[in-house]
């Protein structure tokens, strides 16, 4: 049943389906290590999508609201860390689609058709709302001091708005302002469900 709603299959409408980009165009610039770690949370985007479609049906909520992530960048060497990790079942992930167009190149087939937003720690601006006609952009790097700028330079090259997650709305908040990618989608997921940031973070 939830593997239904995350493939839209299910006669229950899905009155917003939101929509997420994984960037991994930067896997050259990670060790092996760093890379096999990004490829390993992201399985985790799909617990997510399962465990707030399993709330929503124990909530009994009219509609229901799924993320459908798409990885893009992924070049033989991610492929490869995949295929150890995961086997054939990152195939079979409903909600997840992989690709090996880089992140301009995916921007430019979809033109037009939906807004983006770059979302990295280093911008200036906080993003406060998570809407159904955004695609949101997360890098799909582990290392929060060696490649510090990258998602923003990423931004400011594609021409594209970059925003931060609002962690000053905690103010008890003493962590890193450079959340995992699982734990910044599991945010924007959390809120795209109706919880405000400070439940979702």
């Amino acid at each position: 049943l939830i593997r239904d709603y995350l493939q839209c299959t299910h006669s229950q409408q899905i009155s917003r389906r939101f929509h997420c980009i994984v960037d991994l165009g930067a896997s050259a610039l990670l060790t092996s290590k760093e890379l096999r770690k990004s490829i390993i949370q992201l399985r985790q985007m799909y617990v997510v999508n399962r465990r707030l479609v399993r709330e929503a049906l124990l909530r009994k909520q009219e509609h229901i609201c799924t993320f459908q992530v798409t990885i893009c960048g992924l070049d033989t060497r991610a492929l490869d860390i995949r295929s150890q990790v995961f086997g054939e079942e990152a195939l079979r992930w409903p909600s997840i689609t992989w690709t090996s167009s880089d992140l301009a190149s995916y921007l430019a087939e979809t033109a037009g058709a939906i807004d983006a937003v770059v979302l990295t720690a280093d911008a200036t601006q906080t993003l406060m709302q998570v809407e159904p006609n955004t695609l949101y952009i997360l890098g799909g790097i582990v290392d929060r001091n060696r490649l510090k700028g990258l998602m923003l330079e990423r931004a400011q090259t594609l021409g594209l708005p970059a925003r931060r997650l609002p962690l000053e709305l905690l103010p008890s908040w003493r962590g890193s302002p450079v959340l995992t990618t699982c734990h910044a989608f599991e945010a924007l997921a959390r809120v795209a469900a109706g919880q405000s940031w400070s439940q979702a973070l």
